[in-house]
């Protein structure tokens, strides 16, 4: 299936199609990228994986599709369908609806370059898991030599983060990235009173702190983590600041100090470089799963928080971190 699925390129597709499932139908979904095998689109609902939809190109193309994955991005969601039993003649059809839509000649694959793909994932058995709509990413190299060994999105699998913050529409969007992409397990809470329980409960190895947290100050709650838990890296979470504030938070000890806008990839990013970074100096690795994949400097799951008081998430990011 893998196989399959990265024998045809993808393009960028900016078109209006519809999308239609058992329950509803979003005939103004908007095309991201496509190929003879999938597309990706924002739509208005949310679908769940494995599930069937068609998509409506035009009135005398339709292909029916199995969704990949789906992601919230504010009022809408980010999905990834990929097409399940198309026939030489609808993939002929496609490709000539690619070509006039984006007025180009659709590149397909040449039979050497299927036969190399074909060896390299004989070669690599970890290449079967790789999927065509997960984002073409760059490796993130070894930082100042603080991690031996290539950094992966798995590297830390099933470390503990714990989320503090009070917007839960921020809590959930960055839980779910974490969890999805990282393997990471994550709790929240959204008062200062049951963060200590949780944290016995659920040791951190990281924990992600709201600077503007309703009725408590960033540094005395730092202060009280610090106390309680000498050695958790605690990252603080902020809207617009000033840079007095900032420093304050670093001088405080801090392990990383991120404002909005933002995306959810650099949260992780930052979450994984202080992992490596105490790996390294603990003398310890990561999990098992780290040579899954490169951690990419974009994601096409890549969510974006703004950077008002009360979170809006920022439309700007497909332009700014989406890597095709």
């Amino acid at each position: 299936m893998a196989g399959e699925r990265r024998r045809y390129l993808r393009v960028l597709f900016e078109e209006t199609i519809q999308v239609e499932t058992a329950d509803w139908t979003d005939p103004m979904a908007t095309g991201l990228d496509i190929s003879l095998n999938g597309t990706r689109f924002h739509c208005e609902h949310s679908l769940t994986e494995g599930a069937k939809v068609d998509i409506l190109f035009r009135s005398d193309l339709k292909l029916e599709g199995e969704v990949r994955w789906c992601w919230p991005i504010e009022w809408y969601y980010q999905a990834a369908v990929e097409f399940t039993e198309i026939s030489e003649d609808e993939k002929n059809r496609l490709k000539s609806f690619i070509s006039e839509t984006t007025g180009e000649p659709y590149p397909d694959f040449s039979e050497d370059e299927l036969e190399s793909e074909a060896a390299a994932e004989t070669e690599d058995e970890s290449a079967i898991e790789d999927d065509e709509f997960l984002m073409d990413e760059d490796s993130l190299s070894n930082e100042e030599g603080m991690f031996s060994g290539t950094l992966t999105p798995f590297a830390f699998a099933e470390k503990q983060v714990i989320i503090v913050d009070d917007d839960s529409e921020r809590v959930d969007a960055i839980s779910q990235y974490l969890i999805k992409r990282n393997k990471f397990a994550v709790e929240n809470t959204d008062k200062k009173s049951r963060l200590w329980p949780l944290m016995k409960a659920h040791p951190a190895d990281v924990i992600l702190l709201s600077w503007s947290l309703e009725g408590e100050d960033g540094i005395e709650m730092l202060n009280g983590i610090q106390e309680r838990s000498p050695g958790i890296p605690v990252i603080f979470l902020a809207g617009s600041v000033s840079l007095e504030e900032r420093l304050e938070g670093l001088n405080g000890g801090a392990a990383d100090f991120i404002t909005r806008p933002v995306s959810i990839s650099s949260i992780s990013q930052s979450i994984l470089r202080i992992l490596a970074s105490l790996a390294m100096s603990s003398g310890t690795g990561g999990s098992e799963d780290s040579s899954e994949e490169d951690l990419g400097l974009g994601d096409e799951e890549d969510f974006s928080l703004d950077g008002d008081d009360d979170l809006e998430f920022n439309d700007d990011f497909l332009d700014e971190d989406l890597e095709l």
